[in-house]
């Protein structure tokens, strides 16, 4: 019998009485429809995740597929593609061409003194004696946990440290405590090299100004207040020749105090940094992949939470997670000479080799553009070999600094090498473009990089390169483009088919949309290269190491391996089970580094055993 209310009869049957199943149903359709035409997107997304989640890579996969079996995968390329160059239209019209290098401004490098030793003139070496100190100071971060712990890993570096926090303080009360007049005082008490001080947590407040009084927070008359004492802070440093150094404020879990932290951290990271100090950020070491708070960390084999209840303050493992980083930063920024470390028999170890910033000079093109270099500590008269490692897409200069610091110094030093990695923007491609005249990465590369080396670093001439995904696709067309100036190259999931890379929106702007100019892309394709037979690497040590995991350059790869076989190229080919992550990059570092060593450092030759003077005359 039907279920009445007061006004009507009602059906009691499931499709009436509610919505819902029609409305899951509708939603699952949707989200299967979406999944499929997404599933390029989405590998892509996955492709650069550190650590996947097992559940979310399987279910990228199965939308990988379906994407492929039901065509939605077809046509958001065509959609892509057709729409990645609307902004530039004129392009549908030019004459698809292959290009070539665009010649660029010679710069000449540094003098050099031809009758110096590379090793004899390396200037930094001097400083290696000398013993440095550093002076700490700072609110609560800094009298407890980050503080603590900074001033242990500066330690390692033959560093005097000396530190003063304060609660509750910063740079805008200075009725309750003065920093710079303490700062001041401290300098010449300690006479430091390097002063590193983090302030801010308190100082989202109100600040009254001596020349014009009182102002709002992040006022006109607030922001000019306190970068004024910011650089009182900076020249207090540098009138007493320390380097200053602010500490940037990590991401909060107060979204309202979040926010001020972040304005606080722009306005502070412009002032020092325009006063001619150093800024190094916390807001990445603190924030998850999306940039929110992270509550708890996994560091050196210990897992806990970072904060404290507050979301502010840290706890002892969150202030070593924190030091850590931010010893990595200082190292790019400033040059300090890992300690010597003794094993149980008390012999002592080969130290990791410091870090060098190196600014290289572009000329018209782009200006000074920055490069990291580890070199070791004993430098020979004669110089050592250098290797260049580029990074990939979304990267810096600092990519591999910031995933492998340490290891890149223990591998310089270990097989006596200089390591480099320079700067090819986030989407640089290391090529040079047959559209853009002023994009002239390859270039740059062969004819201004390698000799400001080779004039500047200790340099014995020798050099191999190497890099990941883009930067494998440049470093092996380096070698393609110039045989006669490495000695070996390797190369990490290298993106070593453009065409297969066709929808990327870089790579349109450089080398205009496929379909109109396949031989610009084909001429600055690896495996085109390779397979046209115009590619000379047969006298180059060349090593192809990928992820059978790795969705989008293992079958590029795989057909550059089977192309070099069929032109009797030797190389070594080497795949591992995992993806295209930087687990995998940076946990065969060892064997990019044994191999290039290999080729680049002269092995002694094994003794041969004389027979004995009296030994009779060997016979037939």
């Amino acid at each position: 019998m039907p279920v009445t209310d007061k006004y009507r009869p009602v059906d009691a049957t499931p499709s009436s009485t509610s919505p819902l199943g029609p409305t899951l149903g509708g939603v699952l359709i949707t989200a299967v429809l979406l999944a499929g035409f997404t599933a390029d997107p989405l590998t892509t997304w996955l492709d650069y995740q550190d650590e996947p989640h097992v559940v979310t890579a399987s279910l990228v996969h199965t939308a990988a597929s379906l994407g492929e079996t039901t065509g939605l995968a077809d046509l958001y390329r065509w959609m892509d593609e057709t729409t990645a160059p609307l902004d530039r239209t004129t392009r549908w019209f030019k004459k698809a061409r292959a290009g070539g290098s665009v010649p660029i401004d010679d710069l000449p490098p540094p003098p050099v003194d031809v009758h110096v030793d590379p090793g004899d003139r390396w200037a930094p070496m001097a400083e290696r004696g000398r013993k440095r100190s550093a002076l700490l100071v700072g609110a609560s971060s800094m009298q407890y946990a980050v503080g603590t712990e900074l001033e242990r890993e500066l330690g390692a570096f033959d560093i005097d440290v000396f530190r003063k926090g304060k609660v509750s303080t910063g740079l805008t009360r200075d009725d309750v405590f003065d920093w710079p007049e303490e700062v001041g005082r401290l300098i010449e008490e300690h006479q430091p090299d390097l002063v590193i001080g983090q302030f801010g947590g308190n100082d989202a407040q109100p600040i009254v100004s001596p020349i014009d009084g009182r102002h709002d927070l992040f006022s006109e008359g607030w922001n000019r207040e306190y970068q004024r004492r910011i650089n009182l802070f900076a020249d207090l440093c540098k009138s007493a020749n320390a380097l200053p150094v602010l500490i940037g404020m990590p991401v909060m879990r107060p979204n309202r105090y979040n926010g001020r932290m972040k304005q606080l951290n722009a306005l502070t990271r412009e002032t020092i940094l325009a006063a001619g100090g150093r800024y190094l950020s916390t807001e990445e070491i603190s924030a998850d992949a999306k940039g929110n708070y992270l509550a708890s960390v996994r560091f050196r084999g210990r897992s806990g939470r970072m904060r404290m209840d507050d979301g502010i303050h840290f706890t002892r493992l969150g202030g070593q997670w924190v030091a850590a980083d931010l010893i990595t930063q200082l190292q790019r920024e400033v040059l300090l000479f890992p300690s010597v470390e003794a094993t149980d028999d008390t012999t002592p170890t080969r130290p990791p080799a410091p870090a060098y910033r190196l600014e290289v000079p572009s000329g018209s093109w782009r200006g000074a553009s920055p490069a990291l270099a580890w070199v070791p500590r004993d430098v020979p008269p004669e110089g050592l070999p250098v290797w260049i490692v580029l990074h990939g897409a979304y990267g810096s200069w600092v990519d591999w600094s910031q995933h492998a610091h340490r290891e890149l110094a223990e591998l310089a030093s270990e097989h006596g090498i200089i390591i480099v990695t320079p700067d090819g923007e986030p989407h640089g491609w290391w090529l040079d473009s047959p559209e853009v005249p002023t994009h002239r990465m390859a270039s740059w590369l062969a004819g201004q990089l390698l000799p400001w080396i080779d004039s500047t670093l200790p340099s014995n001439g020798r050099r191999a390169i190497s890099g990941l995904s883009m930067g494998g696709q440049g470093a092996l067309n380096a070698v393609l483009d110039h045989p006669d100036l490495f000695d070996a190259v390797t190369s990490w999931s290298g993106a070593v088919d453009l065409p297969h890379a066709s929808s990327r929106k870089a790579l349109i702007e450089y080398l205009a949309p496929y379909d109109a100019a396949p031989l610009a892309w084909e001429a600055r394709s690896v495996l085109h290269r390779v397979r046209d037979a115009g590619a000379d690497l047969h006298n180059t040590p060349l090593l192809l190491t990928v992820g059978t995991r790795d969705s989008t350059w293992l079958g590029p790869n795989e057909a550059l391996h089977e192309a070099l076989d069929a032109r009797g190229i030797a190389h070594t080919w080497s795949t591992h089970d995992d993806g295209h992550t930087w687990s995998f990059w940076t946990g065969t570092l060892p064997e990019h580094a044994t191999f290039v060593a290999e080729a680049l450092v002269p092995q002694a030759a094994e003794p041969v055993e004389l027979p004995p003077e009296d030994a009779p005359p060997p016979t037939d």
